[in-house]
């Protein structure tokens, strides 16, 4: 289920992309930027499809980090009080000599 609701929503992502370089970058007038704008597009597509991927196999996957996000508590870490260890703080920097 979670792979459909992914591939559905990259191939979705793509088209509408691809409109837009359609309607705002017309082939008569500006064919070089169109070109690159396409390859752009096709480059920018994979990435995120490969994202997305590594994300669903290696990690807890999209419909599981939504349920997340919208269960979260107010004193959870998501809402931006994570203490500092827990961001690489390391409290021998303050102490350094120069």
């Amino acid at each position: 289920m979670d792979a459909i609701f992914v591939s559905g929503m990259l191939i979705h992502s793509h088209f509408g992309f691809q409109s837009v370089i359609t309607d705002y970058i017309p082939q008569w007038s500006m064919p070089g930027w169109r070109k690159a704008f396409d390859y752009l597009l096709i480059l920018a597509t994979l990435v995120v499809g490969v994202g997305l991927y590594e994300f669903e196999t290696n990690d807890v996957g999209v419909t599981e980090a939504i349920k997340r996000i919208w269960r979260a508590k107010k004193n959870d870490a998501t809402t931006g009080k994570a203490e500092l260890s827990g961001l690489g703080y390391d409290a021998k920097v303050m102490n350094l000599k120069p």
